[in-house]
């Protein structure tokens, strides 16, 4: 439905030409009838006549003889609406216009022209309001030396709103950054204005900006703040420039918040979780019973390793069916990193996960390196766990991984050489794929090909000291440097016989840790875990939960890399293979 039908509007157009018609014809609060008298006496009848559907009309086409070369023509329209409203209206013209609503100048454009080759209603846009019973429009028109087309259309724009959001991610207390997210419910320029909660200093505005200018080709907006303060709480709101309603900027309603990234020193907790591939009310009851409960409430961030759902209509599969229960059931300062899985990567829209999760340096869209405290998390995407493929049953055949695993590697070399990573205390992995504990061939090896050069062997190029991943939907921790792990009796009874492991935990002077996820051959309260990390000057202090919240394995990552059992349950032995 249109905005003139839905308001009741059917605008009523007439033109008034003549050789010189002058300046200052029509004075605030006065109208236009059907006739235009001028200065000196002459009258001039207006001449009915209809705005094609496309908005677009050549006056020169109506008006015989053509009117001189930016000789002013006057347009008019009048409509009854049914109440007070506001509506959005589009115009342009070649050259020039001038536009008056209800006795009031809204836009003049002789200073600038059109400014746009092409004329078209959206050339300029303006949200009128209108009154309940007569409303007009005067509209002075200057031909061009090339064309006399002039533009005029209601539009059908829905009031601009949130949609989505906002919230933090991808901090770094190196930069001293953090990326706002927010969806709006059309293509908008935004940005967001902050400072420190409950500082009385002038807001700082930041826009969604690319190449120098206010984006306004996206619904999704990233905003990247930089040079915060370390471990500091912040105030924001989110600010639109609404291009329907005469280019004005709005803050919108509401104050949020977060939390910066602590500086070195300051012990930190944060919580894991991976392939929550679960029926939607299931996810959001157990990601509710995860993020209050009383580790869940201490965490500082969250992170989920990957693989929610196939991104069939990415808004309704990932982001209203895991995103907004994370918001409802963690805290504001609270901050979710979704690093990509292979099921992000399925589905028609998988393509838009960057849109929301792209990490912000241009060119890696899922990997980089952020510092919290005395870490340096490397995070590590390693794509699907097959090739690609030309089957109608995926979406595998838009696959084209070789390229950004090589991109990828060669970050990385560098990676670990950067300050950042080289001097930490600590350095842990934050990916889906693993390099020990998968039995198959095309993951493992992008794994391998992006790690072997600098984390390999007893003395690499660069010591980590922990790898928390997910994928295989079962719960092991190898041990650094042997070909055996933790895992439960019913996996030490599938292996190797019927999935041998290829035996390269010797290669990796680390411990993999692995969250479970939903599988048949998974007992009932193993089909989704969580763990727990604490980082202190003593180490890196890991606990890993089961379904019900219930721990089932503890064990400590000193500074130095070594590993120190704390306690496991019975059932989770170690198994050599």
């Amino acid at each position: 439905m249109s905005s003139e039908m839905e308001h009741g509007i059917k605008m009523k157009w007439r033109y008034f030409a003549a050789p010189d018609i002058p300046d200052d014809l029509f004075h605030p609060g006065e109208t236009l009838e059907d006739s235009l008298t001028l200065p000196d006496g002459r009258t001039i009848p207006g001449i009915a006549f209809r705005f094609p559907e496309s908005g677009v009309i050549d006056m020169n086409q109506l008006i015989q003889p053509n009117p001189a070369i930016l000789a002013r023509t006057v347009l008019k329209a009048d409509f009854t609406a049914e109440e007070d409203c506001t509506i959005h209206f589009g115009l342009g013209a070649d050259w020039m216009l001038v536009l008056h609503f209800n006795g009031e100048i809204l836009l003049d454009t002789r200073h600038c022209g059109n400014s746009e080759a092409e004329v078209h209603p959206l050339n300029f846009t303006l949200e009128l309001n209108c009154r309940k019973g007569r409303n007009q429009l005067i509209y002075e028109v200057f031909g061009g030396k090339k064309s006399f087309l002039v533009a005029a259309k209601v539009l059908n724009i829905p009031k601009l709103k949130v949609e989505y959001g906002p919230w933090a991610h991808f901090p770094d207390a190196e930069q001293g950054r953090i990326v706002i997210t927010f969806k709006t419910n059309r293509e908008t320029p935004a940005g967001i204005r902050y400072r420190k909660k409950g500082s009385q200093a002038d807001w700082v505005a930041v826009y969604d900006n690319l190449g120098g200018q206010i984006r306004r080709d996206t619904e999704v907006h990233n905003v990247t703040l930089l040079e915060l303060d370390p471990d500091t709480e912040y105030e924001y709101q989110l600010t639109v420039i609404d291009e329907y309603a005469n280019r004005q900027e709005k803050i919108l309603p509401g104050t949020n918040y977060f939390r910066s990234a602590p500086a070195k020193g300051t012990p930190f907790k944060f919580m894991t979780f991976a392939d929550l591939q679960l029926p939607r009310e299931e996810r959001s009851a157990w990601l509710k019973q995860t993020l209050q409960s009383s580790d869940g409430k201490e965490a500082a961030f969250f992170a989920l390793l990957g693989d929610v759902n196939w991104a069939v209509n990415f808004d309704q599969d990932c982001i209203e069916e895991m995103v907004l229960p994370y918001l409802e059931y963690s805290k504001p300062e609270q901050q979710l990193l979704w690093i990509r899985g292979n099921h992000e990567i399925y589905g028609k829209d998988s393509n838009r996960f960057f849109q929301y999760f792209n990490f912000p340096a241009p060119g890696r869209e899922g990997y980089g390196l952020f510092r919290w405290g005395d870490v340096c998390f490397i995070v590590l995407d390693f794509c699907d766990d097959g090739p690609r493929q030309n089957s109608a049953a995926t979406t595998r055949y838009l696959h084209d991984f070789e390229p950004y695993i090589q991109a990828q590697k060669r970050w990385l070399a560098q990676a670990v050489e950067m300050e950042v990573c080289r001097d930490a205390k600590y350095r842990i992995v934050l990916a889906h794929g693993l390099p020990v504990g998968d039995n198959q061939a095309y993951m493992p090896g992008h794994v391998r090909q992006v790690i072997d050069p600098v984390f390999s062997g007893r003395n690499p190029v660069c010591k980590i000291h922990l790898w928390l991943g997910g994928h295989v939907h079962y719960a092991v921790r190898t041990f650094p440097g042997e070909n055996a792990w933790r895992c439960s009796d019913d996996l030490t009874r599938r292996f190797p016989e019927r999935m041998p492991l290829p035996k390269v935990g010797t290669n990796y002077d680390f411990p993999v840790c692995v969250h479970s996820g939903p599988s048949a051959k998974n007992a009932e309260d193993m089909n989704t875990t969580s763990m727990v990390i604490s980082v202190d000057d003593a180490g890196i202090h890991v606990t890993h939960r089961n379904r019900d919240g219930v721990p089932f394995d503890r064990f400590t990552v000193l500074p130095n890399g070594s590993v120190q059992d704390e306690w496991s349950a019975e059932w989770f032995r170690k198994y050599e293979y």
